[in-house]
């Protein structure tokens, strides 16, 4: 594994059809908006690739408003997960916003959860990357996520104002 580098996706541009595919398959169904749509608002957000070399390893979609970037999606080819390439791209999106806040949002551990283990193990290990649990939770598309913030954090008003900025930005299309 080498130093991944990132690359601006622009409607059927390089690496669409590779990162609509990871897309489905990370997501299937849940949690998602519409990929022509992400793709549609790409030049009102990022929609980064990373590569290994030549070699696509994923992708992140990030919603930038007032200074909070909000990163909405995040995925890693499967057989390439477990081997650092998630850290690396949780590392770039640090240095890519720096000086704004960031905000993930993984999946919000459930009472009765089968994966609650699973995801509190996700939300301690984003910790020793420098995220912090804002305490709260983001209800977004029926589901609920952790918000864990970088670079100080983002309240719940805030979160709400990103989010509205971001149907707006759907409606325009």
């Amino acid at each position: 594994m080498g130093e991944l580098s990132t690359r601006k996706i622009r409607p059927d541009g390089e690496g669409t059809e590779q990162m609509r595919m990871l897309y489905t398959a990370s997501y299937r169904g849940r949690k998602t908006i519409p990929f022509d749509d992400l793709v549609a608002v790409s030049d009102r957000c990022d929609l980064i690739g990373l590569y290994d070399g030549d070699v696509f390893v994923g992708f992140f979609f990030t919603l930038r408003h007032k200074g909070v970037d909000i990163i909405l999606y995040m995925a890693i080819v499967e057989h390439l997960r477990r081997k650092g390439y998630g850290t690396q791209a949780v590392r770039i999106a640090s240095r890519v916003y720096e000086g704004d806040r960031i905000v993930l949002l993984p999946d919000a551990p459930g009472v009765g959860d089968r994966l609650q283990n699973t995801r509190y193990t996700v939300i301690r290990y984003l910790d020793t990357l420098g995220f912090e649990d804002a305490l709260y939770r983001y209800h977004f598309l029926n589901y609920d996520y952790q918000v864990l913030c970088y670079g100080g954090t983002v309240s719940k008003d805030e979160m709400d104002d990103s989010m509205r900025s971001l149907r707006r930005y759907l409606r325009c299309r």
